[in-house]
């Protein structure tokens, strides 16, 4: 049985006063930011451009179509991790294309609460409380599965290189 206050419904959001024009012309802008962004980059740093295309031309197509399957693979494997909330998924993982640091999924998810009638307080602790799981997560589990590791494998720095 859940603590969550389901059964009142938040009130709707007031209506933007901008135009519906307005609104297009700022979705396009937004739209063709990342593609301006990468092309000027691609401009101001042309010898990487074109160090990279010669490393890539010049690449073992095996290990390419290896990369490729292991790519798609994790893409299953994020999907089945997330499973039973596919349009959210792809809405959050889009959103992550143009936010730094996952705040596109923190934004969607947050968004998916409030449009369920979770309470404000209570739908922005889940995006919080995994903003401070994940980073946790990522330093205090390998270091403790790598010493957790059969014995013959040293469980110590490397030596120093004099």
């Amino acid at each position: 049985m859940s603590l969550l206050p389901l059964a009142s419904r938040p009130s709707p959001l007031p209506a933007s006063p901008r135009s519906p024009a307005a609104a297009r012309l700022a979705r396009r802008a937004l739209a063709l930011l990342p593609p301006l962004l990468i092309g000027g980059w691609a401009v101001a740093d042309r010898r990487a451009l074109r160090d990279g295309t010669a490393r890539l031309a010049l690449a073992d197509p095996w290990w390419l179509l290896a990369g490729l399957f292991f790519t798609c693979l994790g893409w299953v494997a994020a999907a089945c991790a997330r499973q039973g909330a596919v349009p959210a998924t792809d809405a959050a993982d889009a959103a992550d294309h143009v936010l730094p640091a996952s705040l596109g999924t923190h934004a969607v998810t947050l968004r998916f609460l409030r449009g369920r009638g979770v309470p404000l307080p209570r739908a922005t602790a889940s995006p919080a409380l995994y903003a401070l799981a994940k980073p946790l997560a990522k330093v205090v589990l390998p270091p403790g599965g790598r010493c957790s590791w059969p014995p013959r494998v040293p469980c110590s720095l490397p030596p120093r290189r004099p």
